[in-house]
């Protein structure tokens, strides 16, 4: 059959034989290969270690572990992220490349960390990394000669989203000049590279699937790889950035709905906008129609309105008042020139008023909020909790690059966007929020709720799933909200995980949490299994048909479960999770790993142990998936670092969570099992290798004599041994507080309140901006700039009179009850910035702020010291250092009038409460 290109396909693939560029091929098909043709593995062997090339220089690749399974294409290689991949010794003819471009189709299992796809070594190598990105390393002559730049090697990349769900299209090019990076079709990405590199050498190895058979193993399916010497998509740079070389199948983006109305005439809309503040504004006007999705019905704009005008604005909407409920009217900005306020909205059917708001909703733009009313249609709903569902096809708003894909019929919402979802509720309630989503990887995802984070310090989605498959969708608890009475927004957002729903489950409001200052205590390494009361779950979470039970077995040191799992009431949404739990008073954060043997009968449903701490936060310290009748040794480490708020060392519940599992969700299931002698491994206690102790006397006296051949001996710095504050600091109670000038700053100018930076500048408009529009923090923030400086006036009255308007402003500051921090903007020993601050300044300071003026900052100074001038001192040993650093502070205090605050870069701020500081922070 002969096939028809279209003729944006030809503009953007068909390339010119004069130029050197490739005929017209499209990935939707296995490729031919042509005289472009670097290398090329269709991966339909099938069977066997040999991977043939189809190319026209025969570089067939050695199958080292990876397995043969279905693919984009007939067949294809499965790699399992440890050991596997293709290797090639000799590919002669990849080298001196000007151009070139490697392409594959691929399929991920697990997604996290960088994963290499295909890679010559000193040449090329093309990676993705967590599903978020993607990179390609150059190198000019196998990296050993520098181009015309002076580079020998580049590595670029990007970030994307790439959902674990099918198979994508990766591709990405380098014509001498730019790399260009495309994912299913789409251009993500185009960077300016390094220039004329020639690429490869004619006896360095190629692999599929790792970094030079040492690292970087990719997880999952490859098939079609091609490597061409040549650019084959988009050659001559004609689509910007989200533009399309090809139609990927079956995946179309979510759009904005725009309602194309049925009928007319039956039903209104009217909306009053009053101005606030500002220029223009424009958007777009939303319905929410009871139990359905916002639809766009039409579009409001505020034009050459004074202060206080308003807009009135009709829309036809007919098709979506239908019956009584609960509608929500939505406005979304195009145009954000000006704030204003929706002080009116009306519903009218047939002639008749059948819903009517009147209040103040007014505009933001911080979060890119939606103006939300509420219009009810019909009686008042009963005033009780109501349990919120939301699923990928209900999003009310959408924006970024978002699509639906699905899986076994089960609808997910992936990519790089957010979706926006509108509730009105009858009664203030208290939600347990939930997620069931597929990421086997990290993703930097956040559950926005009127625009307060979820979370306020972490994202949602913090456990990576096991794989991605939808057999390992589980529920996972995100955090605890309460919500008043009204209309809200709730909408997740960045880099989203491949989403099957979102619940929020109504609890008993929690009373208000405090966490003890002292730890709690280190508990004995087999606590798990100690006798303790282990609570079934209440009655209330055990669906009709379930059944649990727990039973502690002290001669074996066991967990022993039993529990029945009726059959899911929506597969779609899973199965049904039993939790066991036991309260508790422990610190974990001595301990680094978990060891116990499971006895399982092969269910495949799920068993976890997770960890509450006093805050509420949860911990996932072990999961695993029953797939092995017997007994099965378990040793899982124990990680309580990085980016995670969870308190290890205030540890008040422990979870034991049985899972269906997501299998058998049809029918009825039993699973049973045991956890035999738990044991808790403490990472604080080393075991010492065989030989250690001759091995430390070896080099203690190796130490010894390597120390008399020294011929200088440095003196050494001493300072007190440090011990850690375990308790508050009072600056009033500390003994040094009576003799110290300046004054710490205390709790009688603070109060017991957060204090967060608001205005950067002092200017009228600037703080109108934050300070009356906007209600941002109370901590102003001002540039150095704000200090007139003598140099700049020809007379001295010129100066007074700016020196007056520097008065009056920072009274204008004070007398909005506002604090001022820093004058920041100084650069010490900086020609090129010779701005200071004078005597005059900081008596206005004073007489205006008094203690409010909480003092200079010394921005990051010892960063500074460190990084740029710590060279330039006489210093020979760390003594030596120490005073060249109190030397430099000296002078940066002496600039500052000796008033200051500490907030350092590095790990040494502490220095500086010695030294005088008001406040010490620390700056990341």
């Amino acid at each position: 059959m002969r096939v028809r290109w279209p003729l944006f396909l030809i503009a953007l693939l068909a390339t010119c034989v004069s130029f050197g560029q490739a005929p017209p091929q499209t990935p939707l098909q296995p490729f031919s290969p042509d005289e472009h043709t670097l290398l090329l593995y269709h991966f339909d062997e099938g069977e066997g270690t040999v991977a043939r090339d189809s190319g026209p220089h025969g570089y067939d690749g050695e199958v080292q572990g990876a397995r043969w399974t279905n693919g984009r294409f007939d067949k294809a290689l499965r790699f399992d992220g440890k050991d596997d991949c293709v290797y090639r010794a000799f590919t002669e003819r990849i080298a001196g490349l000007k151009e070139i471009t490697v392409e594959c189709w691929f399929r991920q299992d697990n997604q996290a960390g960088r994963q290499f796809l295909a890679g010559k070594d000193v040449t090329f190598h093309y990676d993705v990394t967590d599903g978020g990105g993607t990179s390609l390393s150059l190198y000019n002559e196998g990296g050993a000669v520098n181009n015309a730049e002076g580079k020998p090697h580049q590595h670029l990349g990007i970030g994307l989203s790439i959902s674990s769900r099918g198979w994508h299209h990766g591709a990405v090019t380098y014509d001498g000049q730019q790399i260009s990076f495309f994912l299913d079709g789409v251009l993500q990405g185009r960077l300016d590279a390094s220039r004329d590199f020639l690429l490869g050498l004619p006896d360095k190895g190629l692999w599929i699937g790792c970094y030079v058979g040492k690292d970087y193993w990719f997880s999952g399916w490859i098939d079609e790889l091609r490597i061409s010497d040549c650019v084959r998509y988009d050659p001559d740079k004609q689509l910007a950035v989200g533009g399309k070389v090809f139609d990927m199948p079956g995946k179309a983006p979510l759009v904005k709905t725009v309602r194309q109305p049925k009928q007319t005439g039956l039903a209104r809309l009217d909306l009053t906008l009053t101005k606030l503040y500002g220029q223009e504004a424009a958007g777009r006007i939303y319905l929410k129609p009871p139990g359905r999705p916002a639809v766009i019905v039409g579009e409001y704009a505020l034009r050459a309105l004074e202060k206080g005008g308003q807009a009135r604005v009709s829309v036809d909407v007919s098709d979506e008042v239908t019956g009584d409920g609960n509608y929500l009217v939505g406005l979304e900005a195009t145009e954000a020139g000006a704030y204003f306020a929706l002080t009116q909205a009306t519903l009218t059917r047939g002639g008749q008023v059948i819903g009517r708001w009147t209040g103040q909703a007014r505009s933001r733009r911080t979060f890119d909020p939606p103006v939300l009313v509420p219009l009810r249609v019909g009686s008042a709903r009963p005033a009780k909790p109501e349990p919120l569902l939301l699923l990928p096809r209900d999003a009310d708003r959408i924006g970024g690059d978002l699509t639906i894909e699905e899986d076994d019929g089960v609808p997910l919402l992936t990519g790089n966007g957010y979706a926006e979802y509108w509730v009105d509720l009858p009664v203030k309630t208290t939600y347990r929020v939930s997620m069931r989503y597929i990421s086997s990887a990290y993703r930097p995802c956040d559950l926005v709720i009127d625009g307060r984070d979820l979370n306020d310090y972490n994202m949602c989605a913090l456990t990576p799933t096991p794989s991605s498959s939808l057999q390992d969708a589980f529920w996972e608890y995100q955090g605890t909200t309460t919500l008043a009475p009204g209309a809200h927004w709730i909408r997740v957002q960045d880099v989203i995980p491949d989403i099957i729903a979102i619940r929020f489950d109504p609890v008993d409001r929690a009373p208000r949490r405090s966490v003890p200052w002292q730890r709690f205590p280190v508990p004995a390494a087999g606590f798990l299994s100690a006798t303790a009361q282990w609570n079934a779950p209440p009655p209330t979470a055990v669906p009709a048909g379930a059944a649990a039970r727990l039973h502690q077995d002290a001669k074996q040191q066991a967990l022993r479960f039993d529990v029945t799992f009726p059959p899911a009431a929506n597969p779609a949404l899973g199965g049904t999770t039993l939790r066991f739990t036991r309260a508790v008073r422990v610190n974990l954060e001595p301990f680094g790993r978990l060891k116990l043997r499971f006895e399982g009968q092969g269910t495949q449903h799920v068993v976890a142990l997770r960890a509450v701490d006093a805050k509420g936060d949860e911990k996932l310290l072990w999961r695993y998936r029953d797939t092995e009748a017997g007994p099965q040794e378990i040793a899982v480490p124990l990680s309580f670092e990085g980016n995670d708020v969870f308190d290890p060392a205030r540890v008040v519940a422990l979870h034991l969570d049985c899972d269906q599992g997501n299998v058998r969700l049809g029918q009825e299931s039993r699973f049973r099992g045991a956890l035999i002698a738990p044991t808790f491994e403490r990472r604080d206690r080393l075991a010492t290798p065989a030989g250690y102790p001759q091995a430390l006397t070896r080099a203690r006296k190796a130490l010894a004599a390597a120390v008399k051949r020294v011929t200088a001996k440095a003196e050494p710095l001493l300072s007190p041994g440090f011990q850690p504050w375990t308790k508050p600091v009072v600056p009033e109670e500390h003994p040094l507080f009576a003799t110290t000038e300046p004054k710490p700053v205390t709790r009688r100018t603070l109060g017991y309140d957060l204090h967060t930076t608001g205005a950067r500048s002092i200017d009228p408009n600037t703080l109108a901006d934050y300070h009356e529009h906007y209600d941002f923090g109370d901590i102003c923030w001002p540039h150095l700039g704000i200090c007139p400086q003598r140099r700049n006036f020809t007379s001295d009255a010129d100066y007074q009179e700016a020196l007056a308007e520097f008065e009056r402003r920072c009274l204008n500051v004070r007398e909005r009850g506002l604090y001022c921090f820093d004058i920041w903007g100084y650069v010490p020993h900086d020609p090129s910035f010779p701005d200071r601050v004078a005597p005059e300044h900081h008596e206005i300071l004073m007489r205006v702020f008094g203690d409010r003026f909480l003092g200079y900052d010394n921005g990051e100074q010892d960063g500074r010291y460190i990084g740029a001038y710590a060279d330039r001192g006489p210093h020979t040993n760390r003594k030596e250092g120490w005073e060249d650093f109190v030397r430099w502070d000296t002078t940066i205090c002496n600039d500052h009038l000796n008033y200051m605050n500490a907030t350092g870069s590095l790990n040494y701020s502490h220095y500086y409460g010695e030294r005088g500081a008001r406040m010490l922070g620390l700056e990341t």
